[in-house]
């Protein structure tokens, strides 16, 4: 009889214990079976000898505890009543009972005999698809590890973290007040629609301050101010500058010319405040 087999098939994986009897007819089910999670014992298989005479009454229980429970989780009796002493070997069906289930085993007699060579066997298998977390991938409930994606450094290098900075820095460079300052960063950080309405708010405010230190009859707006030719050569460098605020804030205008067209983009920490 064939008692140490081994195969498995998709996730479940089949075995048999050692011989659980082998060094005492008590045992403790943690020495016998591996503790994996989602071992169950479908099957036990025994044998033994029985030495006994023919009118003597004898039973032998091969049994194991319930380990959650008061009673026995498995248990199988041999009554050996009027019968000699012989051999014999059983094979015991179970419903897959989980490992935690089984307590202690023993083979317990009552009555006059002996028992000799008891082999005790437990039949089971593993589902490697209840472990937690699921390692084969052949689960239909594996699930990949996650895999940290290093950050990666921002290339400083390129051409579109450098326009970037410089429209940062020429929104900075051209409004003065730490007020006006604070508006530009909140501009910045709000979504496009809330940004374009911030940096608007800001063009009318220059340009406002613009017309009112060159004493225009009216509040001027930028394209006005272009129109009506206001920025010449013989204005003097400050009030030119004072027109070129609220000209620089605005899209370059192609119809106006080259006068009104933005400047390239330059830092100077020493520029005035207007």
């Amino acid at each position: 009889m064939a008692l140490f087999s081994f195969y498995s098939y998709s996730e479940t994986t089949y075995n048999q214990s050692p011989n659980a009897a082998a060094a005492s007819q008590q045992w403790i089910m943690t020495n016998v079976l591996p503790q994996n999670t989602g071992l169950s014992v479908h099957g036990v298989i025994y044998t033994y000898t029985v030495s006994k005479k023919p009118e003597d009454s004898f039973t032998v229980s091969v049994q194991n505890q319930n380990a959650l429970g008061s009673g026995f989780i498995f248990r199988s009796t041999d009554d050996w009543t009027g019968l000699p002493g012989n051999t014999i070997a059983k094979s015991v069906p179970v419903n897959n009972i989980p490992f935690k289930s089984w307590g202690n085993g023993e083979i317990a007699t009552t009555g006059f005999g002996t028992v000799k060579n008891p082999v005790v066997i437990y039949n089971y298998k593993i589902d490697t698809c209840a472990a937690t977390p699921v390692t084969d991938q052949k689960c239909p409930n594996y699930i990949p590890p996650k895999i940290d994606t290093p950050s990666i450094p921002t290339d400083t290098t390129t051409e579109e973290f450098i326009k970037e900075v410089m429209a940062k820095e020429r929104i900075d460079d051209l409004i003065g007040s730490d007020e006006e300052r604070a508006a530009a960063a909140r501009a910045r950080a709000n979504p496009e629609s809330q940004r374009s309405a911030a940096l608007k708010r800001t063009v009318a405010q220059r340009m406002s301050k613009a017309a009112d230190k060159l004493k225009l009859p009216e509040q001027m707006t930028a394209p006005k101010l272009m129109n009506r030719n206001m920025l010449d050569l013989r204005t003097t460098k400050e009030k030119q500058r004072e027109i070129e605020i609220p000209a620089k804030l605005l899209p370059y205008n192609p119809e106006i010319g080259d006068a009104y067209k933005t400047s390239k983009l330059k830092t100077n920490k020493n520029s005035p405040s207007v």
